[in-house]
């Protein structure tokens, strides 16, 4: 049996904001995207084995009601990063991955990562994408700092200001916001 077949969503109180991430297509989604400032349905019914669900609140507002379709492939279920000043939502699922603008609702870019997103980690002002295949790094607003490819096995840290990549037992070093290498790295 499917575990996201029967899977509960999840939600979370960040500051002002509710953010409902659900492994499915929610029962009530045309109610909340009625209501929505953004209402993002993509391919949510086309040949995709799987929909995700997100919808985020400030009080009563409904900001965003987002719905798309995905393949695991290698990745996870969902998983997003959100960081309320300035109101940014991250969102991945499979390989599909998107950014909304939740101060002026709007979806600013949807990109995807190979065989599969693994999660976000927000860190000061940069959020880290990690994947399958690829470590990736947007700002805040949501623009794209860097990106560099991985091979299983691999993880990474954070010291300071720098990235330290293990890939296979290989490290490198770079710049968090730079991706620029360490020098003798």
């Amino acid at each position: 049996m499917d575990p996201y077949t029967n899977a509960n969503g999840v939600q979370i109180a960040i500051d002002r904001f509710r953010v409902r991430v659900f492994p499915r297509l929610d029962p009530v989604f045309d109610q909340y995207a009625a209501r929505a400032k953004l209402a993002d349905k993509i391919d949510a019914r086309s040949g995709a084995t799987r929909t995700c669900t997100v919808v985020v609140s400030e009080q009563e507002a409904v900001l965003l009601a987002a719905a798309f379709g995905y393949e695991l492939s290698g990745g996870l279920g969902p998983a997003v990063a959100f960081v309320p000043e300035p109101a940014r939502l991250f969102v991945g699922a499979g390989v599909e991955l998107l950014c909304y603008d939740l101060a002026r609702p709007r979806r600013l870019w949807r990109d995807h990562a190979d065989c599969g997103i693994h999660g976000w980690e927000v860190i000061d002002d940069v959020v880290l994408m990690s994947a399958e295949l690829e470590l990736a790094a947007w700002d805040t607003a949501g623009d794209k700092l860097w990106t560099t490819f991985v091979e299983p096995p691999w993880s990474y840290s954070i010291k300071g200001d720098q990235v330290q990549l293990d890939v296979m037992g290989e490290i490198t070093r770079f710049g968090l916001r730079t991706g620029r290498r360490a020098r003798g790295s």
